[in-house]
C-alpha cells in the first residue's frame, strides 16, 4: 500500500511536470505569435513605406513587390516550422505521459497482487498455527505481558484446569489458577511475579508449579514461559504439562530408597555383629593353633593341617570384614576413596 501511494505520488508529480512543460510550450507559442504580430506590423509599415516609395518612384514598384512577397514566404515558412516543432514536442510529451501512466498502473497492479499474495499466505499460516495451537495435547496459555492475564487458551488447557470452555480461562492470571501458597509456603502472587519478570528479562523461564483445578484439587505442573511477537503485540506463551503422576512416582521412589537405606543399615549392623562373633569365635582357634605349632613333637603332616586351619580361619575373618565393608558402602556410612592400584601385580598374586 505504501508502494502504491508512492507510485500515485510519482504519477501526480509526472503530470505536474508535463503540465509545466505544456505551459512553457504555450508561453513559447504566445511569444512567437507576438513576434509574428510585431513582424506583421513591421511588414505593414514596410508596405506603407514601399507604397510611399512606389508613389515617389514608379520604377522600383516591381522590385518592392518581389521583396514583399519574399518576406511573406519567409515568415510563413518560419511560422509553419515553429508550429510543426511545437506539435511534434506536444505529441512526444503526450506519448511519454501515457507510457509513464501505463507503467505506474502496471506497477500498481503488480504491487496489489503481491500484497494480496502475502495476505493470503499470512492467513494460511495463521490458520495452520491456530490449528496446531488448538489441537495440541499440551496446555497452551497466551498471557498479556503487562498484566499477566490469559488472552487465549487451547482446549487442552481448559481440560487441565477442569473448565468446560476455554473462555472460562480468559482474564485469569497464574496466581488465580493456583492455591494461595506454593509447597515451600511462598506466597503464590510473589513467586508468579518473579517468574514472569525472569521470562521478560531472559525471554524464557522453566519451573515447577502447583496449580488448582475448578474442583479445588491441586496438581503439579511443569511450566515453560517464552516471549512471542504476534503482529505488534508482545505476549508470553505458557506451556503447562501435568507432572502429578511423575511427582507421585518420585515420592514413591524416594520412599523406596529411604526404606532400602534403612534395610541396608540394619543389614550392616547384623553383618557387624556376625563378623564380631565369628572373629571372637575363631580367635581362640588361631591362638591354639599358634601354640600347637610351637610344640617340638609336631609332624610335618600335622604342621600342614595347622597351616590350613590358620589359612581358612583368616580367610573367613577377612571375608566377613570385606562383607561388612560392602554393607557399610551400601548404606552410605562408608565412601570409596580413589587409590592407585597395580593391576598386573594384583592379577599375578
Amino acid at each position: 500500500i505504501k508502494q502504491h501511494t508512492k507510485n500515485e505520488t510519482d504519477l501526480r508529480n509526472s503530470e505536474a511536470v508535463l503540465k509545466k512543460e505544456a505551459e512553457s510550450l504555450k508561453k513559447a507559442i504566445d511569444a512567437r505569435s507576438r513576434e509574428l504580430a510585431k513582424a506583421q506590423q513591421e511588414r505593414e509599415k514596410a508596405e506603407k513605406e514601399l507604397t510611399e516609395v512606389v508613389e515617389r518612384s514608379s520604377q522600383s514598384t516591381r522590385e518592392i513587390e518581389a521583396k514583399i512577397a519574399q518576406m511573406k514566404a519567409g515568415h510563413a515558412a518560419d511560422l509553419k516550422q515553429i508550429t510543426d516543432q511545437q506539435t511534434a514536442e506536444l505529441s512526444r510529451l503526450q506519448k511519454e505521459a501515457a507510457a509513464e501512466l501505463k507503467r505506474v498502473e502496471e506497477e500498481k497492479k503488480t504491487e496489489v497482487q503481491r500484497v494480496r499474495g502475502e495476505q493470503k499466505e499470512l492467513r494460511q499460516k495463521e490458520k495452520y498455527y491456530r490449528t496446531l495451537f488448538q489441537a495440541s495435547t499440551d496446555a497452551f496459555l497466551q498471557l498479556d505481558m503487562k498484566s499477566g492475564q490469559v488472552q487465549s487458551a487451547n482446549q487442552a488447557a481448559a481440560a487441565l484446569f477442569g473448565k468446560k470452555d476455554v473462555k472460562a480461562l480468559s482474564g485469569k492470571t497464574i496466581d488465580a489458577l493456583s492455591p494461595d501458597h506454593q509447597p515451600d509456603n511462598t506466597p503464590t502472587v510473589d513467586m508468579a511475579k518473579a517468574h514472569l519478570h525472569t521470562a521478560l528479562q531472559s525471554g524464557r523461564e522453566c519451573f515447577e508449579w502447583q496449580f488448582r483445578r475448578t474442583d479445588q484439587e491441586n496438581f503439579h505442573g511443569l511450566v515453560s514461559l517464552s516471549t512471542i511477537q504476534i503482529e505488534k503485540n508482545q505476549l508470553i506463551l505458557a506451556v503447562i504439562n501435568d507432572i502429578s503422576d511423575l511427582k507421585k512416582r518420585q515420592a514413591e521412589l524416594e520412599q523406596t530408597i529411604a526404606e532400602a537405606h534403612a534395610a541396608n543399615a540394619m543389614n550392616s549392623r547384623i553383618v557387624d555383629d556376625l563378623t564380631e562373633n565369628v572373629e571372637s569365635t575363631l580367635d581362640p582357634v588361631l591362638k591354639s593353633a599358634a601354640s600347637i605349632k610351637q610344640a617340638e613333637n609336631i609332624s610335618d603332616e600335622q604342621m600342614e593341617e595347622i597351616d590350613l586351619i590358620n589359612l581358612n580361619c583368616r580367610s573367613l575373618i577377612d571375608t566377613m570384614h570385606y562383607r561388612a565393608e560392602l554393607s557399610h558402602m551400601a548404606d552410605g556410612s562408608d565412601e570409596l576413596q580413589p587409590a592407585k592400584c597395580d593391576l598386573h601385580g594384583l592379577i599375578k598374586d
